[in-house]
């Protein structure tokens, strides 16, 4: 009886912990690692929610490695998309500021967006970035994590844990405040598991 308390107890204070009004989005990433580590990154920042655009993978045979994730996807609310249309529009409906990690003379120092509203970070391919023109067109901005050094960009499994780090910093707990009608969801989905 004291194991079962105790799991309860635990989900419930990490429930407290999740952030409602975070979405991550991944689009086109093609290696298991990263995307076995982008999650498992999610889950540690408290992201309930990751979007995962992809042509190559869906739902049935998308490459996770459980040896890096340790499981927690099994925690989280994982979303499939194939079209990026639909995918703005279900952002802008539920009101959500989009911003995409991006190379270039317009993208602004991820430090200074506000994470303070309903906020989607996308992060794109290994290789090319972004190349969906309709998620460039509707995002909101393009962030960057400025460089000191000669790299030119960090891998995109560590961008997330850099980006993730930021917003845990600058949000307050009164930013992450879950509807009764949600976080009962959530609990009832732990409690089956």
């Amino acid at each position: 009886m004291k194991r079962t308390e105790d799991r309860i107890h635990n989900m419930k204070n990490i429930l407290k912990k999740r952030k409602n009004n975070v979405r991550v989005m991944l689009s086109d990433i093609q290696n298991e690692h990263n995307i076995s580590a982008i999650i498992r990154t999610c889950d540690f920042f408290g992201i309930q929610y990751i979007d995962i655009l992809s042509s190559k993978f869906t739902k049935d045979n998308y490459p996770i490695n459980i040896a890096i994730t340790k499981k927690v996807e099994k925690w989280m609310d994982i979303t499939f998309w194939k079209s990026s249309r639909d995918y703005i529009k279900f952002l802008k409906k539920h009101s959500y500021q989009f911003y995409i990690t991006m190379l270039g003379d317009d993208a602004i120092a991820y430090s200074k967006v506000n994470y303070h509203e309903k906020i989607t970070i996308g992060f794109g391919n290994e290789r090319q970035g972004f190349t969906d023109k309709n998620l460039i067109k509707n995002c909101n901005g393009k962030i960057i994590i400025p460089k000191l050094g000669f790299s030119q960009s960090l891998n995109v499994s560590v961008s997330v844990g850099v980006i993730l780090s930021m917003i845990e910093l600058k949000r307050s707990k009164k930013d992450d405040q879950f509807e009764t009608e949600e976080k009962r969801r959530i609990y009832k989905k732990w409690k089956e598991l």
